[in-house]
């Protein structure tokens, strides 16, 4: 704790407490008492006339500092303390007391329970006087609170250190200044080590001090200064250098310190404090070794003539500058960054962006606090800052690994061959953005595995069942972003988005999730697995006849003119992010997702089966068309030995129902049971799609296209029994 008074005449100052919001005041005779900040402080005796053995440690008395504050969050105690020294030594004794707000000043009872006294050892040293006041400067071991009266405490190594300033108003008045100027202290942003190389350090902040006389303060003064004491004030000690990295061993030194001219930073030694002499020069700088590092720097002046200056920020005339510049003390964001973000009204703790596209989606923010987000990521060996105003969504992308290899072994003799090769690394990517596209989110998508999370040691899939039998790389990393935190203006831990490859042929994108049945964001799901086969090539396109209408819709028509072609492997990988996201398919009902055959009879030439050959039904088959064209037994599609056909069958309010040019909704149909009973199969039912590939996401459970009401012949799968996809989308941990 660093308790400073600012300048007083006659006797009266004010003293304040950093790790506290009420003052000291009321100088007398070396007795300072607490009061709140609208209290009266009226002087007993003033500085001149006090007696000066009372500022110099001689035996004729006994100078002392106490003070009251209140360390509980709850104000339910307080603690009295005393400090009282002589050439013999000094003393602290401490009082824990229940706490009045009313009665301040009022003294409690000592008990054995609720006190103690504990010898600091000698300070001879403890007052240095100079020509306008004294200074009054010692640490104290931290001791834990006592049970008994008199008890004897170990002392922990960590020291709490006191400096008191005491000083009458002169006529001349010290301010610390960036040396560079104001417009580049108020623009600078703290930098850590370039994540190539962590043995670099990051950027630097140099400031200095000026005089001034308070007659003419136009001008500087003239005032010579024999030694300049900087020393750096609540400065973090955030581990590592940015919210993911490193993942190994991340330091806790302070994130910044100060150097002498030509000095070079030594992030494993700290140097908070430092002493200019006058051929020294006055110029300090800050090292930095963290993107997201603050404190305060505070200068005490001595003049030639033994005068003693608090140097004051020269634009708020605070009592110290803000590393980097800050206007809200309650804050530590640079403004610069605040202001570009337009974020000045924001707190630390802030994370409720809505910047996206979901409509009237319940789920704010994206787990990083704002604090977080300027602190920033390293992506691909590269620092971030990221979006306040947007949801950012981390993603760690292993498919295109495989994909690069698998590249490599194509031929690329013949043009289309040459595209093939090119496009095939970025098929995932093409994915990830079709993701980005529907939800507004801000997408991060190059992270290595060694910057997605914290290096857990092994495999963090061993032992899932679900996941060891299909063939995944290990991955070590538990994919928690912003782990790298000291507790300031952190929320709970974030997740980021896994996508990995496996090498078997299963022929399919599946997010695998860890647990069922409530809102499932990303903590909640291992990874999403794309399989070898499941094809990103331009066979992984769906083609469909259709229309485009006038309102510029598109709809199926195995009949129409236009060719609509969409990114079918693109739209199943958005499609199981989104998944990974919350969303669920557009209807639960049971829909048995194998293939059906409907099979002709052998002996009666209109009737038409559905199922397998010794559980088949008799049903009623049409054709999807204007006409209801019924399928008999002697229809072409029997021809086949077999005299079968299977088809994938959907059903009302299932996974094809819905908004039609929804991602979310299953494209797979080519064959549905109609509101009526009966069974119809689409016209285009032997090619791989049949209907329209949704590239949207709905924002209602209405059926649109095929789906809707008035849709000729019929609608085919109704409104959805989900739908309205826009309202699930959620990445944020810390919803349950």
């Amino acid at each position: 704790m660093i308790i400073e008074a600012a300048d007083i005449s006659n006797g009266h100052c004010q003293i304040t407490m950093e790790q506290g919001d009420k003052v000291l005041s009321s100088i007398t005779s070396g007795y300072v008492k607490e009061t709140t900040e609208g209290e009266n402080r009226d002087a007993v005796m003033g500085l001149e006339n006090s007696r000066k053995d009372y500022y110099t440690g001689k035996p004729e008395g006994t100078p002392g500092i106490n003070f009251e504050y209140d360390p509980s969050p709850d104000g339910t105690k307080g603690l009295n303390g005393g400090l009282s020294f002589d050439q013999s030594g000094t003393y602290e004794v401490h009082q824990y007391t229940p706490y009045y707000p009313e009665r301040l000043d009022a003294t409690y009872p000592v008990t054995t329970e609720n006190a103690y006294r504990a010898n600091l050892g000698n300070q001879k040293d403890i007052i240095t006087p100079f020509k306008n006041g004294f200074m009054i400067d010692y640490s104290v071991s931290e001791i834990t609170e006592p049970k008994k009266m008199d008890e004897v405490q170990v002392r922990s190594e960590k020291k709490v250190e006191y400096h008191v300033l005491i000083m009458k108003e002169t006529s001349v008045e010290a301010f610390i200044i960036p040396a560079a100027g104001t417009e580049v202290y108020q623009n600078w942003l703290p930098e850590g080590p370039d994540p190539k190389d962590a043995k670099t350090t990051g950027n630097n902040l140099s400031f200095t001090i000026i005089t001034k006389d308070k007659k003419n303060p136009e001008q500087k003064s003239m005032a010579a200064i024999r030694s300049v004491i900087y020393s750096l004030a609540d400065v973090s000690h955030e581990p590592g250098y940015s919210m993911n990295y490193p993942s190994e061993k991340p330091g806790t030194k302070p994130d910044l310190q100060l150097l002498a001219k030509n000095e070079k930073p030594d992030p494993e030694t700290e140097k908070l404090n430092r002493t200019l002499a006058a051929g020294e020069g006055r110029d300090i700088t800050i090292a930095c070794f963290d993107y997201g590092a603050y404190g305060c720097i505070r200068a005490i002046v001595l003049l030639e003539d033994g005068t003693l200056l608090i140097a004051k920020d020269e634009i708020t005339k605070k009592t110290y500058a803000t590393i980097p510049y800050r206007t809200n003390d309650d804050s530590r964001i640079a403004d610069s960054w605040k202001k570009q973000q337009q974020a000045m009204d924001l707190k630390d703790t802030a994370d409720d962006e809505e910047g996206d596209k979901l409509e009237n989606n319940p789920y704010k923010g994206d787990g990083y606090s704002l604090y977080e987000e300027y602190r920033g990521f390293i992506e691909n060996q590269v620092h971030i800052r990221t979006d306040p105003h947007k949801k950012d969504v981390m993603v760690c992308d292993k498919v295109r690994e495989a994909l690069v290899t698998a590249a490599d072994a194509l031929p690329s003799t013949t043009p289309l061959e040459k595209a093939k090769k090119a496009a095939l690394p970025g098929r995932s990517q093409d994915g990830i953005n079709m993701f980005a596209g529907v939800t507004g989110f801000s997408i991060h998508s190059k992270f290595k595995p060694e910057e997605f999370g914290e290096d857990m040691g092994k495999n963090i899939y061993a032992g899932v069942e679900s996941l060891e039998t299909i063939n995944l790389p290990a991955f070590t990393h538990n994919k928690i972003l912003n782990f790298n935190t000291s507790g300031y203006a952190h929320l709970h831990e974030q997740s980021g988005l896994l996508l990995l490859p496996s090498a078997e042929s299963l022929g399919y994108a599946k997010a695998f999730a860890k647990v069922t049945g409530h809102v499932r964001p990303l903590k909640d799901w291992y990874c999403l697995v794309i399989t070898a086969d499941f094809d990103p090539q331009m066979e992984g396109y769906s083609i469909v006849k259709g229309d485009i209408t006038e309102k510029k819709d598109v709809a199926v028509n195995p009949n129409g003119e236009a060719k609509i072609i969409t990114d079918e492997y693109a739209v199943t990988v958005a499609h199981e992010m989104l998944h990974y996201c919350n969303v669920k398919h557009h209807g639960d009902v049971n829909e048995n997702r194998k293939l059906t055959e409907f099979r002709a009879s052998s002996d009666n030439p209109t009737q038409v089966y559905m199922g397998g050959m010794f559980d088949a039904v008799p049903v009623k088959l049409f054709w999807d068309d204007l006409k209801v064209t019924p399928i008999t037994a002697q229809d072409n599609i029997f021809k086949n030995p077999g005299k079968s056909i299977s088809v994938t069958l959907r059903l009302k309010g299932g996974t094809c129902s819905g908004v039609e040019d929804c991602i979310m909704r299953y494209d797979d149909a080519t064959a549905y049971k109609a509101a009526d009973g009966n069974y119809y199969l689409l016209m285009d039912w032997q090619k791989p799609y049949a209907e329209l590939t949704g590239i949207t996401l709905c924002n209602s459970q209405t059926g649109t296209g095929v789906n809707a009401a008035d849709h000729l012949p019929r609608s085919r799968y109704g409104d959805a029994t989900n739908g309205n996809c826009q309202v699930q989308v959620c990445v944020n941990d810390k919803y349950q």
